[in-house]
Protein backbone atom coordinates (compact mmCIF):
# COMPACT_ATOMS: atom_id res chain seq x y z
CA UNK A 1 0.00 0.00 0.00
CA UNK A 2 1.06 3.64 -0.77
CA UNK A 3 1.51 6.31 2.24
CA UNK A 4 -1.54 7.79 2.78
CA UNK A 5 -1.78 11.37 4.71
CA UNK A 6 -5.19 12.93 5.76
CA UNK A 7 -3.10 16.23 7.36
CA UNK A 8 -3.44 14.85 11.10
CA UNK A 9 -0.57 12.54 11.70
CA UNK A 10 1.78 13.47 14.44
CA UNK A 11 4.26 13.40 12.24
CA UNK A 12 2.64 15.21 9.01
CA UNK A 13 1.53 18.69 8.35
CA UNK A 14 -1.58 19.61 6.20
CA UNK A 15 0.85 21.24 3.55
CA UNK A 16 2.67 17.25 3.60
CA UNK A 17 -0.82 15.84 2.95
CA UNK A 18 -1.69 18.36 0.13
CA UNK A 19 2.17 17.94 -1.47
CA UNK A 20 1.80 14.14 -1.47
CA UNK A 21 -2.12 14.68 -2.82
CA UNK A 22 -0.57 16.65 -5.43
CA UNK A 23 2.10 14.12 -6.37
CA UNK A 24 -0.34 11.43 -6.03
CA UNK A 25 -2.36 13.19 -8.81
CA UNK A 26 -0.10 14.25 -11.05
CA UNK A 27 2.77 10.71 -10.49
CA UNK A 28 0.54 8.48 -10.04
CA UNK A 29 -0.72 6.88 -6.70
CA UNK A 30 0.17 4.11 -4.22
CA UNK A 31 3.48 1.77 -4.18
CA UNK A 32 3.82 1.23 -8.12
CA UNK A 33 6.06 3.30 -10.16
CA UNK A 34 4.96 6.32 -10.47
CA UNK A 35 4.65 8.19 -14.24
CA UNK A 36 5.50 11.54 -14.71
CA UNK A 37 3.91 13.68 -16.95
CA UNK A 38 6.25 15.65 -19.17
CA UNK A 39 6.05 19.42 -19.28
CA UNK A 40 4.31 20.84 -22.87
CA UNK A 41 4.73 23.80 -24.25
CA UNK A 42 2.13 26.47 -25.68
CA UNK A 43 0.98 25.63 -29.31
CA UNK A 44 0.73 28.02 -31.99
CA UNK A 45 0.88 28.59 -35.46
CA UNK A 46 2.60 31.22 -38.06
CA UNK A 47 5.71 31.55 -39.91
CA UNK A 48 7.95 28.84 -40.64
CA UNK A 49 8.67 26.48 -37.66
CA UNK A 50 11.86 24.77 -36.55
CA UNK A 51 12.71 22.91 -33.37
CA UNK A 52 15.99 22.67 -31.79
CA UNK A 53 17.87 21.88 -28.44
CA UNK A 54 19.95 24.51 -25.96
CA UNK A 55 22.41 22.19 -25.32
CA UNK A 56 24.02 24.33 -22.53
CA UNK A 57 20.82 24.19 -20.69
CA UNK A 58 18.92 20.88 -22.11
CA UNK A 59 15.47 23.41 -23.19
CA UNK A 60 13.85 22.09 -25.87
CA UNK A 61 12.22 25.44 -28.09
CA UNK A 62 10.36 26.31 -30.96
CA UNK A 63 11.00 28.99 -33.28
CA UNK A 64 8.52 30.81 -35.74
CA UNK A 65 10.14 32.11 -38.71
CA UNK A 66 8.47 35.12 -40.02
CA UNK A 67 9.90 36.72 -43.55
CA UNK A 68 6.78 38.12 -44.49
CA UNK A 69 3.96 39.21 -43.23
CA UNK A 70 1.36 37.03 -41.23
CA UNK A 71 -0.23 35.98 -37.65
CA UNK A 72 1.21 34.52 -34.94
CA UNK A 73 -1.82 32.26 -33.38
CA UNK A 74 -1.87 30.47 -30.13
CA UNK A 75 -4.19 27.81 -29.68
CA UNK A 76 -3.51 26.18 -26.18
CA UNK A 77 -1.95 27.13 -23.18
CA UNK A 78 1.21 25.76 -21.53
CA UNK A 79 1.44 23.18 -19.47
CA UNK A 80 4.25 23.60 -16.40
CA UNK A 81 5.98 25.82 -18.70
CA UNK A 82 5.63 29.48 -18.29
CA UNK A 83 3.05 31.06 -21.40
CA UNK A 84 6.44 33.51 -22.19
CA UNK A 85 7.74 33.72 -25.43
CA UNK A 86 11.23 36.07 -26.73
CA UNK A 87 11.17 37.47 -29.92
CA UNK A 88 13.31 39.40 -32.38
CA UNK A 89 11.70 42.21 -34.83
CA UNK A 90 14.05 43.48 -37.60
CA UNK A 91 12.96 46.40 -39.88
CA UNK A 92 13.43 46.85 -43.27
CA UNK A 93 16.94 48.38 -44.20
CA UNK A 94 17.58 51.44 -46.19
CA UNK A 95 18.51 51.76 -50.18
CA UNK A 96 21.97 52.90 -50.53
CA UNK A 97 22.30 56.04 -52.36
CA UNK A 98 22.81 57.01 -55.77
CA UNK A 99 26.09 59.62 -56.73
CA UNK A 100 28.53 59.52 -54.51
CA UNK A 101 26.19 57.63 -52.47
CA UNK A 102 25.75 57.02 -48.74
CA UNK A 103 25.11 53.37 -47.83
CA UNK A 104 22.16 52.36 -46.21
CA UNK A 105 21.21 52.43 -42.64
CA UNK A 106 20.01 48.78 -41.19
CA UNK A 107 16.30 48.54 -39.89
CA UNK A 108 15.41 48.63 -35.94
CA UNK A 109 16.49 45.81 -34.13
CA UNK A 110 14.51 44.53 -30.80
CA UNK A 111 14.92 41.50 -28.79
CA UNK A 112 14.61 40.02 -25.47
CA UNK A 113 16.86 36.78 -25.97
CA UNK A 114 18.29 36.40 -22.96
CA UNK A 115 22.37 37.09 -23.12
CA UNK A 116 22.00 38.60 -26.73
CA UNK A 117 24.96 41.69 -27.32
CA UNK A 118 23.85 44.90 -28.15
CA UNK A 119 22.17 47.61 -25.82
CA UNK A 120 18.99 47.23 -27.93
CA UNK A 121 18.05 43.95 -25.92
CA UNK A 122 15.67 43.75 -22.77
CA UNK A 123 14.83 41.25 -20.03
CA UNK A 124 11.09 41.90 -19.87
CA UNK A 125 9.16 38.79 -20.68
CA UNK A 126 6.40 38.60 -22.68
CA UNK A 127 3.45 36.41 -21.84
CA UNK A 128 1.17 35.11 -24.35
CA UNK A 129 -2.45 33.98 -24.08
CA UNK A 130 -4.98 32.17 -26.43
CA UNK A 131 -5.39 34.54 -29.69
CA UNK A 132 -3.60 35.92 -32.41
CA UNK A 133 -0.77 38.61 -32.56
CA UNK A 134 0.15 40.30 -35.94
CA UNK A 135 3.19 40.44 -37.43
CA UNK A 136 4.43 43.00 -39.84
CA UNK A 137 7.66 42.40 -41.84
CA UNK A 138 9.40 45.46 -43.48
CA UNK A 139 10.34 45.72 -46.84
CA UNK A 140 13.66 47.23 -47.96
CA UNK A 141 14.26 50.75 -49.41
CA UNK A 142 14.90 50.33 -53.20
CA UNK A 143 17.75 51.63 -54.07
CA UNK A 144 18.39 55.11 -55.01
CA UNK A 145 19.25 56.31 -58.89
CA UNK A 146 21.63 59.13 -59.84
CA UNK A 147 21.10 61.97 -58.12
CA UNK A 148 18.30 60.66 -55.61
CA UNK A 149 18.97 59.84 -52.09
CA UNK A 150 18.28 56.05 -51.25
CA UNK A 151 14.54 55.19 -49.76
CA UNK A 152 14.06 54.40 -45.97
CA UNK A 153 13.48 50.89 -45.40
CA UNK A 154 9.90 49.90 -43.56
CA UNK A 155 9.28 49.41 -39.99
CA UNK A 156 8.51 45.66 -38.70
CA UNK A 157 6.43 44.92 -35.57
CA UNK A 158 4.98 41.69 -33.87
CA UNK A 159 1.84 42.92 -31.88
CA UNK A 160 2.90 46.16 -29.63
CA UNK A 161 6.71 45.62 -30.40
CA UNK A 162 7.84 47.89 -33.62
CA UNK A 163 11.47 48.01 -35.16
CA UNK A 164 11.86 51.30 -37.11
CA UNK A 165 12.60 51.58 -40.58
CA UNK A 166 16.12 51.71 -41.95
CA UNK A 167 17.29 55.15 -42.98
CA UNK A 168 18.08 55.88 -46.32
CA UNK A 169 21.56 56.68 -47.94
CA UNK A 170 22.78 60.35 -49.30
CA UNK A 171 23.07 61.22 -52.49
CA UNK A 172 24.90 64.54 -53.91
CA UNK A 173 22.89 66.34 -56.33
CA UNK A 174 24.25 68.75 -59.38
CA UNK A 175 24.61 71.89 -58.60
CA UNK A 176 27.24 73.85 -56.40
CA UNK A 177 27.57 72.44 -52.85
CA UNK A 178 24.44 70.28 -53.42
CA UNK A 179 24.32 67.35 -50.66
CA UNK A 180 21.97 65.26 -49.57
CA UNK A 181 22.81 63.79 -45.21
CA UNK A 182 21.67 60.27 -44.71
CA UNK A 183 18.07 59.45 -43.56
CA UNK A 184 17.96 58.87 -39.45
CA UNK A 185 16.17 55.79 -38.99
CA UNK A 186 16.66 52.52 -36.61
CA UNK A 187 20.54 52.46 -38.02
CA UNK A 188 21.15 55.71 -39.68
CA UNK A 189 21.96 55.99 -43.53
CA UNK A 190 25.66 57.23 -44.39
CA UNK A 191 26.20 61.08 -46.11
CA UNK A 192 26.57 61.39 -49.50
CA UNK A 193 30.11 62.29 -50.57
CA UNK A 194 30.52 66.59 -50.58
CA UNK A 195 31.67 68.78 -53.18
CA UNK A 196 33.24 72.38 -52.22
CA UNK A 197 34.48 71.91 -48.71
CA UNK A 198 31.33 70.60 -47.61
CA UNK A 199 31.21 67.29 -45.30
CA UNK A 200 27.99 65.65 -45.24
CA UNK A 201 26.73 63.98 -42.13
CA UNK A 202 25.25 60.71 -41.89
CA UNK A 203 21.79 60.06 -40.22
CA UNK A 204 20.67 59.46 -36.59
CA UNK A 205 19.68 56.76 -34.94
CA UNK A 206 16.47 57.51 -34.19
CA UNK A 207 15.72 57.27 -30.17
CA UNK A 208 12.39 55.68 -29.35
CA UNK A 209 11.47 57.71 -25.99
CA UNK A 210 8.71 55.66 -25.03
CA UNK A 211 8.75 51.71 -26.38
CA UNK A 212 4.91 51.10 -24.58
CA UNK A 213 3.91 48.61 -23.28
CA UNK A 214 6.68 46.65 -23.16
CA UNK A 215 9.65 48.45 -21.39
CA UNK A 216 12.81 48.26 -23.36
CA UNK A 217 15.81 50.22 -24.69
CA UNK A 218 15.54 53.52 -26.33
CA UNK A 219 17.71 53.02 -29.28
CA UNK A 220 17.63 50.65 -32.01
CA UNK A 221 20.66 51.04 -33.85
CA UNK A 222 23.93 53.44 -34.67
CA UNK A 223 23.88 56.06 -36.38
CA UNK A 224 25.28 56.67 -40.11
CA UNK A 225 29.16 57.75 -41.28
CA UNK A 226 29.81 61.18 -42.80
CA UNK A 227 30.61 61.67 -46.04
CA UNK A 228 33.91 63.06 -47.00
CA UNK A 229 33.86 66.35 -49.66
CA UNK A 230 36.66 67.04 -52.17
CA UNK A 231 39.23 66.91 -54.02
CA UNK A 232 38.17 64.05 -56.16
CA UNK A 233 37.49 61.34 -55.57
CA UNK A 234 34.28 61.87 -53.30
CA UNK A 235 33.41 59.44 -50.67
CA UNK A 236 29.81 58.41 -49.20
CA UNK A 237 29.87 57.00 -45.48
CA UNK A 238 28.86 54.00 -44.31
CA UNK A 239 25.33 53.19 -43.07
CA UNK A 240 24.96 52.17 -39.08
CA UNK A 241 24.60 49.17 -38.10
CA UNK A 242 22.67 47.33 -35.00
CA UNK A 243 26.40 46.52 -33.36
CA UNK A 244 27.98 49.49 -34.72
CA UNK A 245 28.58 53.32 -36.62
CA UNK A 246 29.07 53.36 -39.98
CA UNK A 247 32.33 55.03 -40.87
CA UNK A 248 33.05 57.97 -42.34
CA UNK A 249 34.39 58.05 -46.18
CA UNK A 250 37.83 59.17 -46.77
CA UNK A 251 38.71 61.65 -49.72
CA UNK A 252 41.49 60.75 -52.01
CA UNK A 253 43.12 60.03 -54.14
CA UNK A 254 42.91 57.34 -53.43
CA UNK A 255 39.29 57.35 -51.55
CA UNK A 256 37.44 54.88 -49.77
CA UNK A 257 33.96 54.88 -49.31
CA UNK A 258 33.04 54.52 -45.76
CA UNK A 259 32.26 50.94 -44.20
CA UNK A 260 28.91 50.02 -43.06
CA UNK A 261 28.37 49.39 -39.31
CA UNK A 262 28.17 45.55 -38.41
CA UNK A 263 25.05 43.87 -37.33
CA UNK A 264 24.25 41.92 -34.23
CA UNK A 265 24.08 38.20 -33.88
CA UNK A 266 21.21 36.36 -32.25
CA UNK A 267 20.02 32.66 -31.50
CA UNK A 268 16.86 32.76 -31.19
CA UNK A 269 15.84 31.44 -35.06
CA UNK A 270 17.69 28.03 -35.24
CA UNK A 271 19.64 27.76 -31.96
CA UNK A 272 23.41 28.60 -30.43
CA UNK A 273 25.39 26.64 -32.85
CA UNK A 274 23.59 28.32 -36.01
CA UNK A 275 23.48 32.09 -34.50
CA UNK A 276 22.33 34.38 -37.38
CA UNK A 277 23.49 37.80 -37.58
CA UNK A 278 21.19 40.64 -38.63
CA UNK A 279 21.04 44.49 -39.24
CA UNK A 280 24.28 45.23 -41.05
CA UNK A 281 25.12 49.05 -42.60
CA UNK A 282 25.93 49.42 -46.22
CA UNK A 283 29.04 50.33 -47.45
CA UNK A 284 29.55 54.11 -49.00
CA UNK A 285 30.18 54.92 -52.67
CA UNK A 286 33.20 56.58 -54.14
CA UNK A 287 33.22 59.02 -57.64
CA UNK A 288 35.20 59.22 -59.50
CA UNK A 289 37.13 56.57 -59.61
CA UNK A 290 40.89 56.72 -59.10
CA UNK A 291 43.50 53.95 -59.04
CA UNK A 292 43.42 52.37 -55.91
CA UNK A 293 40.08 54.07 -54.54
CA UNK A 294 37.48 51.61 -53.29
CA UNK A 295 33.82 51.17 -52.08
CA UNK A 296 33.47 50.51 -48.32
CA UNK A 297 32.40 47.42 -47.08
CA UNK A 298 29.04 46.34 -46.33
CA UNK A 299 28.94 45.19 -42.45
CA UNK A 300 28.99 41.93 -40.79
CA UNK A 301 25.43 40.90 -41.31
CA UNK A 302 24.11 41.38 -44.65
CA UNK A 303 25.07 44.86 -45.43
CA UNK A 304 25.97 45.68 -49.28
CA UNK A 305 29.23 46.88 -49.94
CA UNK A 306 29.67 50.76 -51.69
CA UNK A 307 30.58 51.29 -55.23
CA UNK A 308 33.84 51.92 -56.77
CA UNK A 309 34.79 50.68 -60.53
CA UNK A 310 31.44 49.58 -60.73
CA UNK A 311 28.44 51.58 -61.10
CA UNK A 312 25.82 49.91 -58.77
CA UNK A 313 25.86 49.74 -55.48
CA UNK A 314 25.49 46.18 -54.40
CA UNK A 315 22.20 44.92 -52.91
CA UNK A 316 21.31 43.68 -49.05
CA UNK A 317 20.91 40.22 -48.05
CA UNK A 318 17.31 39.07 -48.07
CA UNK A 319 15.93 39.08 -44.10
CA UNK A 320 18.53 40.56 -42.34
CA UNK A 321 17.16 43.95 -42.23
CA UNK A 322 20.46 45.15 -43.55
CA UNK A 323 21.49 48.37 -45.48
CA UNK A 324 22.10 48.67 -49.49
CA UNK A 325 25.35 49.87 -50.88
CA UNK A 326 26.04 53.47 -51.85
CA UNK A 327 26.61 54.32 -55.80
CA UNK A 328 29.69 55.32 -57.62
CA UNK A 329 27.24 57.67 -60.05
CA UNK A 330 23.96 55.57 -60.72
CA UNK A 331 22.06 53.08 -58.75
CA UNK A 332 22.66 52.08 -54.90
CA UNK A 333 21.92 48.72 -54.14
CA UNK A 334 18.63 47.72 -52.15
CA UNK A 335 18.27 47.31 -48.28
CA UNK A 336 17.88 44.11 -47.23
CA UNK A 337 13.59 43.09 -45.78
CA UNK A 338 13.51 42.74 -42.23
CA UNK A 339 12.20 39.71 -40.08
CA UNK A 340 10.66 38.62 -37.42
CA UNK A 341 11.17 35.26 -35.36
CA UNK A 342 9.14 34.09 -32.42
CA UNK A 343 10.19 31.42 -29.65
CA UNK A 344 8.95 29.55 -27.28
CA UNK A 345 10.11 26.66 -24.90
CA UNK A 346 8.31 23.32 -25.07
CA UNK A 347 10.12 21.02 -22.90
CA UNK A 348 13.55 19.50 -21.48
CA UNK A 349 15.81 17.17 -22.80
CA UNK A 350 16.61 14.36 -20.19
CA UNK A 351 19.48 14.88 -18.29
CA UNK A 352 19.46 13.03 -15.19
CA UNK A 353 22.86 11.61 -13.53
CA UNK A 354 21.06 9.98 -10.80
CA UNK A 355 18.07 7.53 -10.63
CA UNK A 356 15.14 6.76 -8.10
CA UNK A 357 11.79 8.07 -7.47
CA UNK A 358 9.69 9.60 -10.24
CA UNK A 359 11.88 11.69 -12.63
CA UNK A 360 10.71 15.24 -14.00
CA UNK A 361 12.47 18.07 -15.76
CA UNK A 362 11.52 21.81 -14.70
CA UNK A 363 13.32 25.04 -15.34
CA UNK A 364 16.83 23.02 -16.04
CA UNK A 365 16.72 21.06 -12.95
CA UNK A 366 16.31 17.57 -12.73
CA UNK A 367 13.51 16.45 -10.16
CA UNK A 368 13.14 13.27 -8.20
CA UNK A 369 10.01 12.65 -6.50
CA UNK A 370 9.83 10.13 -3.42
CA UNK A 371 6.44 8.66 -2.83
CA UNK A 372 7.80 5.94 -0.72
CA UNK A 373 11.31 4.41 0.57
CA UNK A 374 14.05 3.80 -2.16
Amino acid sequence: MGAKSTGSHSNTTKADGHLLEYFRQNFGAGGGAATAIPPSGLTATGGVISDYTDPGSGTIYRSHVFTSSGTFTVSKAAVDIPNNVEYLVVAGGGGGGGNVGGGGGAGGYRTNVSGSPGDHTTSVAFPVTVQSYSVTVGGGGVAGKNTESGPDGNDSSFGPITALKGGGGGARTGGSNAVNAGRAGGSGGGGCGGEGGATVTGGSSTAVSTPSPWPGPATQGKAGGAGANDPQPAAGGGGGGAGGAGTAGQTGPPGYGGNGGDGLPNVIAYGPTNAVTYAAGGGGGVHPPAPGSSGGSGGTGGGGAGADSSEDGNNATFATGSGGGGSNSRVGGNGGSGIVVVRYEIGYVSTAKATGGAITFYGGKTIHTFLNSG
